[in-house]
């Protein structure tokens, strides 16, 4: 139903590109701050700076290959015509793009619940502070770079809200948990399909 011509896929696979480069950044930053121990109190916002940039750059490559738009109003109302027209063109252009980069299967680009609990941490508190913590205790750890079973509160493991565990490395928020390997080298790949396709199609190659 929809098709897109080969100057509105340079401008997608070109995206895709950008958020690869900001992606491979923010790791190169937080592979520093977790390996700096001089001074904590800059190394761990540093650290969890760079965990908000990479999941926001894999949240990003995830919408363009993966898109999720609303199938309702923000009223639960059906939508107009003209925007369940846009919404399939959207599914359409996700479609598009995994085929163009030949990106098929599972990857852990979709898994979206660590980057949406750092994106709605108030909600993640919410539930910590109204639920989780109802007749347990009080106390959690959050903004924390260490394998979670270092820390224990009257016998029992602490909860973590946001813990980044460097081996292996991963990323959590509040029990929901991203193995930052796998992300990185979905990333990779996904920047060398990109890359490889823009040297192959058009103006676009001369930036690269």
């Amino acid at each position: 139903m929809y098709e897109f011509n080969e100057f509105q896929m340079q401008q997608y696979v070109g995206e895709v590109l950008h958020q690869v480069e900001a992606a491979a950044l923010a790791i190169v930053d937080l592979k520093g701050a977790v390996l700096d121990e001089s001074d904590p109190s800059l190394s761990i916002p540093r650290a969890f700076a760079a965990v908000q940039g990479l999941l926001g750059a894999a949240a990003i490559l995830s919408n363009l290959l993966w898109p999720n738009p609303a199938s309702k109003t923000v009223d639960c109302e059906p939508l107009s015509a003209d925007r369940e027209q846009a919404r399939q063109r959207t599914l359409a252009r996700g479609k598009a793009l995994r085929k163009t980069l030949g990106v098929t299967g599972a990857s852990p680009l979709q898994n979206r619940k660590v980057r949406n609990g750092f994106e709605h941490i108030d909600e993640r508190l919410d539930q910590y502070l109204f639920e989780h913590a109802r007749g347990a205790s009080r106390y959690f750890v959050d903004r924390s770079i260490m394998a979670p079973d270092k820390v224990r509160f009257g016998g029992q493991p602490a909860v973590f809200l946001r813990l980044i565990d460097p081996g292996p490395p991963t990323v959590s928020v509040m029990g929901d948990t991203l193995e930052l390997l796998p992300l990185n080298n979905a990333i990779d790949d996904l920047g060398y399909r990109a890359q490889h396709w823009l040297q192959d199609h058009g103006p676009m190659a001369s930036h690269l």
